[in-house]
């Protein structure tokens, strides 16, 4: 139930969905929040399986220049807002991740091979194997002036996922 009478004004509101993402992985999306809240309340936790990441490079703007490859085999993250401030937390699980930064109007051949180059590097090919993938990566974070909530947690989740790969060399 949620409404702004007295009773209900201050309940969490529950809400989850689950299924097949891009015709790829699967999904697992619980979000919990108070609707009515003065100050943004809320917990997003998003697990994943058999995730290929080809698929998902549709979903990137044409300026952004990103093209990625691989399997996330697991993965799991999950935000907490209170107010401005975020926390949030990522384990993921991949192999033959690949990440291409092609060249735009705003980044030049050059650096795009160098960004590109460094991504590569820093992330590595898979952290499957061993016990390579048994990390988490933690962000803190700020909202940004004007900044959506959706966006705030999706920067969460993305953030803390690159600290995981970063890790895996």
């Amino acid at each position: 139930p949620v409404g702004v009478s007295d009773r209900l004004r201050d309940k969490d509101v529950e809400a989850s969905a689950d299924g097949l993402l891009e015709r790829s992985g699967e999904f697992k999306l619980q979000v919990r929040a108070k609707i009515f809240a003065k100050a943004p309340d809320l917990d997003v936790k998003l697990q994943i399986a058999g995730q290929d990441l080809a698929t998902l490079n549709a979903f990137f703007k044409p300026n952004d220049a990103v093209q990625l490859k691989g399997l996330i085999l697991e993965g799991r993250s999950a935000v907490a807002i209170r107010g401005a401030r975020l926390k949030a937390s990522s384990y993921v699980r991949y192999k033959g991740l690949r990440v291409r930064i092609k060249k735009s109007e705003e980044r030049g051949g050059l650096s795009a091979f160098f960004q590109t180059f460094l991504a590569s590097v820093t992330m590595g090919k898979q952290n499957a194997a061993g016990d390579g993938y048994d990390r988490t990566g933690a962000v803190e974070l700020e909202r940004k002036p004007k900044e959506t909530i959706i966006s705030f947690t999706l920067r969460g989740m993305k953030e803390g996922a690159l600290k995981v790969s970063s890790q895996a060399h």
